[in-house]
């Protein structure tokens, strides 16, 4: 295995020195936030039918 890749690896898991975020976590925050403002709409739906009752 040669030596760039494993360098490339390491500096993928490894967090930037000033911001201390890893290259992955912008794109998993996303993920999150995608998936939790879908829960709102379900949620906000489910309150409008408990609602009327």
């Amino acid at each position: 295995m040669g030596y760039s890749t494993i360098h490339k690896w390491v500096r993928a898991t490894t967090p930037h020195p000033i911001t201390n975020v890893t290259p992955e976590q912008p794109m998993t925050e996303l993920k999150r936030m995608k998936e939790l403002e879908e829960e709102v709409e379900i949620l906000k739906k489910a309150l409008g039918l408990f609602a009327r009752r």
